[in-house]
């Protein structure tokens, strides 16, 4: 009985914090407010105050917690003897194909970053560091890399990744969002000039 009441408590978080992402990324964060969010999510505002004591706490929470899942992600394809710029790609196109507009893919979480990033101013960027940093940790010793190197290319395949899937976000069609991820990677892989020469 324990277990089902933590699962149901744990599914009604997660549906207040989404709501209020799907509000922040569609409408903006000033039409972010708790009456908003408790009426799209179909509960009263003392049961979001169980789980949350501000709105922006619940966007923080749900950014907490899916970039745990993304790096785990990654972990388990670095895992599989992929190298770390395979696993990158991987999960940024799976996410693509699926749908890159929900909550929880890594285009959203890039954008809700980037909107909480001018509530919190820096807070935001140490998360992602933060995330990173224990990535790291765990994938290093997977590869025959040094701390440096595995440093390096952990930090510049999330940040192209990001750049390359928020790139006129949310004007260009999901083939387009693949294309230039796949030429983003390529270019990762091969250098500038063996990417401009035939």
């Amino acid at each position: 009985m324990n277990g089902l009441r933590e699962s149901k408590k744990a599914a009604t978080k997660e549906l207040i914090a989404e709501c209020a992402v799907k509000i922040t990324l569609s409408e903006g964060i000033d039409k972010l407010t708790v009456a908003r969010i408790t009426a799209d999510a179909n509960v009263s505002p003392r049961t979001f105050h169980n789980y949350f004591p501000t709105r922006d706490s619940a966007l923080r929470w749900y950014l907490d917690t899916h970039l745990e899942v993304l790096k785990e992600r990654v972990v388990e394809h670095v895992h599989r003897e992929e190298s770390i710029l395979t696993a990158f790609e991987s999960i940024i196109i799976e996410g693509l194909k699926s749908d890159p507009y929900s909550p929880d893919s890594l285009l959203s979480l890039y954008h809700l970053a980037r909107i909480m990033e001018n509530v919190e101013l820096g807070s935001v960027t140490k998360l992602w560091s933060d995330k990173l940093a224990d990535g790291l940790n765990k994938v290093e010793p997977m590869t025959d890399l040094s701390e440096f190197e595995c440093y390096t290319i952990v930090n510049l395949a999330a940040e192209a990744g990001l750049k390359a899937t928020g790139y006129q976000y949310p004007h260009q069609p999901k083939e387009s969002v693949v294309k230039n991820v796949r030429w983003t990677f390529d270019l990762l892989r091969n250098g500038v000039d063996a990417t401009f020469h035939t």
